[in-house]
């Protein structure tokens, strides 16, 4: 890794534009990372990049700087266009510097509105003050993001296998040469070890992916230190300007970040929402085969990024150094086989599963699949759109049903082949149909449980009225569908009952009561957490 001093002219600029801004705005506050200054005046921020060059970037001249001042802006204004404002030049001289005045530029800095800083997430992960709303939210906003970002071409070398490897192992190369502690060297040369026996088989799904348009121009740097609420909207910022290979990357690589930044800090319930709702909306199951790759690459950028930072800010050593410790230790939890099983549901319409069965994902750490999603995704519908067919009929005739549950079949296998729980949220009434995922689980050697969910008629049949009235809905089911499936189902046999536990959701849907009921589930599954 190169790097050279930051020049003594650069820090004299910074600490002198605090003072000129202070004349209109008193109590300028300034943030220093290793590769840039932030002064915050009131409502305005400005961005100063430092002369520095590392193996993945290079500030070291004005020009570049004022390049990628302008890249910053064009790329940010992409997720958040009303942050963002201008690039200004810094003329004058260290001392009295101009902030867009005339003369001959200094240094260029990126203009854009301040925030609270208590609003980072950076600061609420650990606080847990993070709502499940939000997560929701920064679902919704990255899986629009992705699905319209520009894909790369099959014939670029971004996102390639031999460029992810290459990545990979200057990440591990470089935090080699940071660390000296002992322990920490053997994580390295374990996380090696684990990429080297997984690496053939991923090089395969990473090449395919690319061909399947996978590989788009992301965020890249997607944690929580760039992640903020304010006004009760989500907002994403400080996205890779200064490198591409960095920025086109698969869009599980992306999302991936921000996982493993939740999981680092053990919110697993947090994690697995957000994944959840975002493979709802995207479909992209399949890139579950490279979540856990891209998340222990993630751990090694934000270890290797705390190190640096204790390198140049002496007063911050020891902080930077704890943090660099804690991402380092994720690779070594994720490497290890974790604990799985697989969970379904069974219940008439209306009767509380979709409830219970996102309370129970957030407590499982699991990936909640779907059937009301998954059967429109398969006819090219989207979730919220209204399918008016009669039971047994258009899309919930027999051939569409048998094909609903054939995909989440497919879908569960690949949340399980990921090392990770699945809950499927589905009617299950019939037992063909839940003898197929208890088949599953023998064959994998999972445990395997259904969640039995019930509530009286009358309940049922004010939920769905309630249901009805709600456009964002996936669920097209109303009286006459549940008057159907109370004529035409499975009873649960005596042989399914030792895998059963029955969910009371008119009195037992509170979180502690769903969390006591289900701990023959979460006892099998707690390990995965430690």
């Amino acid at each position: 890794m190169k790097n050279q001093d930051v020049p003594d002219t650069q820090g004299t600029l910074v600490r002198s534009l605090a003072l000129l801004m202070e004349e209109k705005v008193p109590g300028v506050e300034i943030f220093e990372t290793h590769m840039s200054w932030v002064l915050v005046a009131g409502d305005v921020a400005c961005k100063i990049k430092k002369a520095v060059r590392f193996d993945f970037a290079d500030f070291s001249t004005l020009d570049a700087r004022q390049f990628y001042c302008q890249e910053e802006l064009r790329l940010n204004r992409r997720l958040a266009p009303d942050l963002y404002l201008d690039v200004v030049p810094i003329t004058g001289s260290p001392e009295h510097p101009r902030l867009d005045g005339p003369g001959p530029p200094l240094e260029y800095a990126v203009r854009m509105r301040s925030f609270p800083q208590q609003s980072l997430w950076r600061h609420r992960i650990s606080s847990g003050s993070i709502s499940e709303q939000e997560m929701d939210a920064l679902a919704g906003k990255l899986a629009d993001f992705h699905q319209h970002a520009a894909i790369a071409s099959e014939k670029s070398g971004w996102g390639t296998s031999h460029a992810i490897r290459k990545i990979a192992e200057d990440n591990l190369a470089e935090l080699d040469a940071l660390t000296n502690s002992p322990s920490e060297k053997k994580q390295l040369r374990d996380v090696r070890a684990w990429m080297d026996m997984h690496q053939q088989n991923l090089d395969v799904i990473f090449d395919h992916r690319k061909t399947q348009g996978s590989i788009r121009e992301c965020h890249g740097d997607l944690h929580g230190g760039n992640i903020f609420t304010h006004n009760d909207q989500v907002e994403i910022f400080d996205c890779i300007e200064f490198n591409e290979s960095l920025r086109w990357i698969d869009v599980m690589n992306d999302i991936a970040f921000i996982c493993m930044d939740l999981e680092s800090h053990g919110r697993h319930d947090l994690a697995s929402r957000l994944l959840s709702h975002y493979l709802e909306i995207t479909g992209d199951h399949e890139g579950l085969a490279v979540l856990r790759y891209f998340q222990i690459q993630r751990a090694l950028v934000r270890s290797k990024v705390a190190l640096l930072r204790a390198r140049q800010l002496a007063q911050e050593a020891s902080t930077q150094e704890e943090e660099a410790a804690r991402y380092l230790a994720f690779p070594a939890r994720v490497i290890r086989p974790a604990p799985a099983a697989i969970l379904i549901t069974h219940g008439y319409a209306g009767s509380g599963k979709s409830t219970f069965s996102k309370c129970l994902a957030g407590l499982a750490g699991a990936i909640r699949i779907r059937s009301d999603v998954e059967r429109k995704r398969l006819h090219g519908m989207a979730a919220t759109s209204r399918a008016l067919a009669a039971p047994d009929r258009g899309l919930y005739d027999a051939a569409a049903t048998r094909k609903t549950y054939d995909r989440l079949l497919v879908l569960a296998r690949h949340v399980l082949n990921a090392g990770m729980p699945v809950i499927v949220d589905a009617a299950f009434l019939r037992k063909e149909q839940r003898a197929r995922f208890q088949e599953l689980a023998h064959e994998l050697g999972l445990p395997f449980f259904i969640f039995d969910v019930l509530a009286t008629e009358s309940a049922m049949k004010r939920r769905l009225a309630a249901r009805a009235q709600q456009e964002n809905e996936p669920s097209d089911a109303g009286l006459q569908v549940l008057a159907h499936q109370q004529a035409r189902h499975d009873v649960l046999a005596e042989e399914e009952k030792a895998n059963v536990i029955v969910i009371d959701s008119e009195t037992g849907m509170d979180r502690e009561d769903i969390r006591n009921r289900c701990e023959p589930v979460l006892s099998v599954l707690r390990q995965r957490t430690l």
